[in-house]
């Protein structure tokens, strides 16, 4: 199949790239680009990959659309042993990926400098401002029906859901300290969600290319293992769902009820 990831260059997001460098034969587009050269990239490939900061309304664009440049392909990452049990990573991403930095305002405190109030989706609470606009939204829908979706961002279980969509996704998914503590588990420790981060995208990276069920199936058996200790990898547990397209029925299966990857 022929992948693309769609993933709005923020820093607060870079843990999840480890799921996509050093792969040739992926097509990768962080911004720079609009709205219609994304859909376009949509349609020429199947496996669409979607990650990022988002709301039930779709995954936003972080300010990093409204250039006009082609999407790349990004070339071979280094292999760094004894890093993460070796997952590809580049470079320049690995301080802030094992040993995260100070990042500035600007981009960290994405709850704090661009709120709105509101109930988006069932959820009580504030997220970034919507005129930061959507990279992927309801006008998108239609051109990912069809394809093997993989999607990761905060509540985008309710957007594949309204779109009659399908694939692997995620509900309210806590990757930050200052989303633990929003959704009310403020006793998390820094480690706990480090060790969570990494345990996501170590199993992701690894059953990318399997159907959704069976990914579904790994971070339950893999990540599930670490829930008894960590408060972030429970609540997170509870929130990954498999989906067939004009499906009523959502198979949503619950942890507990695993079966053999």
């Amino acid at each position: 199949m022929k992948p693309l990831v769609i993933h709005p260059k923020d820093r607060s997001t870079d843990f999840l790239k480890p799921i996509y460098h050093g792969r040739n034969d992926t097509t990768v587009i962080t911004g720079g680009c609009t709205k219609e050269d994304v859909n376009d990239a949509i349609d020429k490939h199947d496996h669409i990959i979607m990650l990022g900061h988002g709301t039930p309304q779709g995954l936003l664009a972080m300010g990093n659309f409204d250039k006009k440049k082609p999407p790349y392909t990004p070339k071979p990452s280094t292999v760094v042993k004894g890093l993460a049990g070796n997952l590809p990573v580049e470079k320049e991403h690995i301080k802030s990926f094992y040993t995260p930095s100070q990042i500035k305002d600007d981009e960290d405190d994405w709850f704090d400098n661009r709120k709105v109030g509101g109930n988006f989706g069932g959820y009580q609470g504030t997220y970034q401002s919507l005129t930061t606009g959507y990279i992927i939204d309801e006008s998108t829908a239609d051109h990912l029906r069809g394809k093997k979706l993989t999607t990761i961002w905060c509540n985008a279980d309710q957007y594949i859901e309204w779109n009659d969509l399908g694939g692997f996704y995620t509900g309210m998914f806590i990757s930050e300290e200052g989303e633990a503590k929003m959704i009310g588990t403020a006793d998390t420790e820094k480690w706990q969600v480090e060790e969570s981060n990494y345990a996501f995208v170590s199993v992701v990276r690894r059953f990318l290319d399997h159907d959704a069920e069976r990914l579904h199936n790994a971070l339950n058996l893999e990540y599930g293992e670490m829930a008894d200790r960590n408060a972030i990898a429970k609540y997170n547990l509870h929130r990954f769902y498999t989906r067939k397209a004009e499906q009523a029925e959502l198979f949503r299966s619950s942890p507990g009820s695993y079966t053999t990857v």
